[in-house]
């Protein structure tokens, strides 16, 4: 009986020592530190729909990552690629919270949130500027843009017009036109961008 008593008593010990073992590297084990396309602060992102998808690099900094993956808590569709990566599926606008959790094992947990922005397509803006020289007439749309060039919009294809007709397509932003004679003339420029949508066309009236 004694044995078996001592025997017991050894065993709580054992495993009250294992307790205490367990709680000291709990809580000397640092917190991971979970961070978004390398931007502890990064909150939001703006991205075209027909880009197809989103990819938001992730880096967790944790003594024993052991290969876990983090949990993502999000209305779009993705798929964790590898232990660096995140894809997500553009299939709808709108704005779209995203929360990205890792728990270690020591049950530690590290968040980030940021917002998505997905967004169609913004139009190209003609802008149009003529000058003349006598006959010799300056059409000049270098001044038109792409609304969404910040995300890597641009301009690609001008069409220039004369009295309503197209007198040129062209990767240029300005041509020279020499007129036969003088007159009242109606200039028009048109934008296509890089999403292949063109502007409206604008015009301008000159009189040589």
């Amino acid at each position: 009986m004694k044995n078996s008593i001592l025997q017991l008593a050894m065993l709580l010990v054992v495993l009250c020592s294992c307790t205490r073992t367990e709680d000291y590297f709990s809580d000397y084990n640092q917190d991971p530190v979970l961070t978004i396309n390398n931007d502890i602060d990064f909150v939001n992102d703006s991205v075209k729909i027909n880009q197809n998808y989103y990819d938001a690099a992730y880096l967790i900094e944790d003594e024993e990552v052991n290969g876990i993956l983090p949990t993502v808590l999000t209305d779009l569709r993705y798929e964790i690629q590898d232990e660096n990566n995140i894809r997500f599926a553009l299939d709808q606008t709108g704005s779209f919270p995203v929360t990205i959790s890792y728990k270690d094992s020591w049950g530690k947990i590290s968040k980030a949130t940021f917002t998505l922005v997905v967004f169609e397509n913004l139009g190209p803006i003609a802008k149009l500027n003529v000058s003349a020289s006598d006959l010799n007439v300056t059409i000049d749309a270098s001044d038109s843009y792409d609304q969404d060039e910040k995300y890597q919009g641009g301009i690609e294809l001008y069409r220039f017009y004369v009295n309503r007709k197209e007198i040129d397509k062209t990767y240029h932003s300005s041509i020279n036109y020499i007129f036969q004679e003088e007159g009242t003339y109606e200039i028009g420029v048109q934008v296509k961008d890089n999403d292949q949508e063109w502007s409206e066309i604008i015009y301008k009236t000159i009189e040589l």
